[in-house]
């Protein structure tokens, strides 16, 4: 699939933004305390991998849960609007299957995007750890 045509997909961009929002505030709340006892000192590469690895399960399952609640009751609804007798016919059929996997996919892609939204400012303040320009990089200078 052409990446141009992919990303004209309805929901892929919102996957993109919410991933990389959910993994900086995830890596923000896990690493708050060791940012400000030890400023980016106490935060080395393992605990970036951690929190990266912690932010991209907890998305997946939680924008998994999401897609795949929405596309179901978009089936439910067809169903009714169909006057499909039997509930559940749509889930059982091709088109079930075809929910499952757009829900898996928008899952993957929003779990990749947080953890890069997690792992990657965490890896900037292991390089650049007391920037001048930060004003709250460093304890002293918080007032």
């Amino acid at each position: 699939m052409m990446l141009g045509a992919w990303w004209q997909r309805p929901g892929v961009r919102l996957d993109v933004v919410a991933g990389i929002v959910d993994g900086i505030l995830t890596a923000l709340t896990i690493t708050a305390a060791k940012f400000l006892d030890g400023g980016a000192g106490g935060v080395d590469l393992s605990l970036a991998m951690r929190v990266s690895l912690a932010a991209g399960l907890t998305t997946i399952v939680a924008f998994f849960l999401a897609h795949y609640a929405q596309l179901r009751s978009g089936l439910n609804r067809a169903e009714r609007q169909l006057n499909v007798l039997r509930h559940g016919r749509l889930a059982t059929s091709d088109l079930g299957r075809k929910v499952l996997q757009e829900a898996i996919e928008g899952a993957t892609v929003a779990a990749a995007c947080s953890v890069l939204g997690a792992f990657v400012p965490l890896i900037i303040g292991i390089l650049l750890p007391s920037p001048p320009w930060l004003g709250c990089a460093d304890r002293k200078s918080v007032v």
